[in-house]
């Protein structure tokens, strides 16, 4: 067996109006409604089910009880501005910013409180672990790699483009090329810098 990915989350809520818009306003989820009258609230490629508490749908939880997750969202909105944001919508952040151990790297996070008390963290990548090349992770299907991979690959162009100074929390991601072992009579071509031919590297 071999599990690819979360698809959803069920939380067990008091109140369902409360909950969604929490999520919808202050985290900018999408509420949706699917099968029986059923509420979700769906963000990236996943979602979250909400039972109401008492009123469970069949099968759940041997013990459903609201405020008792605890989940981490990975966000492409800078920390500082979602401190700000925030802020300006009312919402106390309980503990951070503080760097934690995230799946693939080092997250820069903040807690924050919902409508039940379940701890949500929202965080940055800041560092990713030793990544593999972007050709494997197609070919495993490792799509949380992959994207935060490409996402950060983006932010480097851009900042470059822009002639911005390059965090130092930027990861120097390295390419398929840079991590391919050349045997004897093997070349690597990289790309020239400004006045430079291209040229064969052994």
């Amino acid at each position: 067996m071999l599990i690819d990915r979360l698809d959803h989350v069920v939380l067990t809520v008091r109140d369902l109006a409360r909950t969604c818009d929490f999520y919808q306003r202050v985290l900018g989820f999408e509420v949706i409604t699917f099968g029986a009258g059923r509420t979700g609230l769906r963000f990236g490629s996943q979602k979250l089910n909400l039972h109401q508490y008492g009123q469970e749908f069949e099968p759940k939880a041997q013990h459903p009880t609201p405020g008792s997750v605890d989940l981490c969202f990975i966000t492409r909105t800078p920390l500082a501005q979602v401190r700000r944001e925030l802020g300006e919508k009312g919402i106390p952040i309980e503990v951070g910013p503080v760097e934690k151990v995230g799946a693939i790297g080092t997250l820069l996070s903040v807690y924050v409180r919902d409508p039940d008390h379940n701890l949500i963290e929202i965080s940055n990548y800041t560092r990713l672990d030793e990544t593999p090349c972007p050709a494997c992770l197609v070919a495993r299907h490792d799509r949380g790699w992959l994207v935060e991979l490409l996402r950060q690959r983006c932010v480097l162009l851009l900042r470059r483009r822009t002639n911005a100074n390059t965090s130092a929390n930027t990861p120097d991601l390295p390419s398929c090329a840079s991590r391919r072992r050349l045997g004897p009579g093997q070349a690597s071509r990289r790309r020239p810098t400004a006045g430079q031919s291209v040229q064969h590297i052994q």
